[in-house]
């Protein structure tokens, strides 16, 4: 998992992509963190977050969450395993770094962030994120 916390930001596109890999207090561990904000054509808020996280209250639980947000209100939460969620977050910042137009697209025939968008849908209808959704 990368060690460096990365940002990347597309003003145009009008998207932030956040990686930050922090100790935690409550674990003593590493807690690697991808979080995502773009307002999309219609200028709303989409918000995704794929984390290590732990169970409130007890940081022995450990887990790896995915959140979807689009606002206003339309949340989806899911678990998903260590593999998956580091194959997920490197494909996404090596594409943030070589191909960012293919999330954030900021301009053209398309609307904005598209491909984030359709990215996002598929998470609010259940889907597992993963790097081959990527």
């Amino acid at each position: 998992m990368k060690e460096q916390d990365t940002v990347f930001q597309f003003n145009k596109a009008h998207a932030c992509v956040i990686f930050k890999n922090e100790r935690s207090a409550a674990t003593g561990r590493k807690m690697p963190k991808l979080y995502v904000q773009v307002i999309d054509q219609y200028r709303y808020q989409r918000e995704w977050t794929l984390q290590f996280r732990h169970e409130p209250g007890d940081s022995k639980k450990l887990y790896w969450e995915s959140s979807v947000y689009h606002h206003p209100g339309r949340r989806e939460v899911v678990r998903l395993g260590k593999a998956q969620a580091e194959k997920c977050i490197k494909k996404f910042l090596s594409m943030c770094q070589n191909y960012p137009e293919l999330l954030f697209n900021e301009e053209g025939d398309r609307p904005r962030c598209e491909g984030f968008v359709h990215f996002a849908e598929l998470l609010h209808r259940g889907a597992l994120p993963s790097a081959t959704m990527l």
